[in-house]
């Protein structure tokens, strides 16, 4: 029983409390990240969710085919823009993968696709490339594994 609690205990902190300001930075500075990449990366995100969400027709439009379309069409026109400015996202299956299943998931699927709703996954992918040094252990190892799905795919 007493180690259900320490666990629970440990769970707890590992999602809710935030690591000292130093140890975020030194683990920054081991991961080689950047705040310059960071942002590219957030702007990567924010590139392809804005277009996703803006160009969207709707449910009673779109089915699945249609759905699978529309999200190769906006990841393509993406990553074309991206290449206009010289950086380059490598087709990395990974990467797809990942962003095919968060959109699916959380806004293809989402019956609710209000402006506040789509607000929140938004806020998600700020949240969690803000380049800043209050972090909690969970937050900061979501950053590191969606920072280094990234690293594996660009090219400058």
């Amino acid at each position: 029983m007493e180690k259900r609690i320490l666990n629970t205990i440990n769970l707890i902190e590992y999602v809710s409390r935030p690591m000292k300001k130093e140890d975020v930075l030194l683990l920054y500075r081991i991961n080689n990240v950047t705040p310059e990449r960071t942002e590219l990366y957030l702007d990567f995100v924010k590139s392809l969710f804005n277009l996703i969400t803006s160009t969207y027709l709707g449910d009673d439009v779109m089915g699945d085919k249609e759905m699978k379309k529309h999200f190769n069409w906006c990841w393509t026109k993406v990553l074309s823009g991206f290449r206009k400015e010289h950086i380059y996202f490598d087709d990395n299956v990974e990467m797809y993968s990942y962003f095919n299943s968060l959109f699916t998931e959380f806004f293809y699927n989402e019956d609710d696709k209000s402006d506040d709703n789509i607000k929140e996954l938004m806020e998600f992918w700020v949240d969690s490339f803000r380049y800043e040094p209050t972090k909690t252990k969970s937050e900061l190892e979501t950053f590191f594994d969606l920072y280094k799905l990234f690293d594996k795919s660009i090219h400058v």
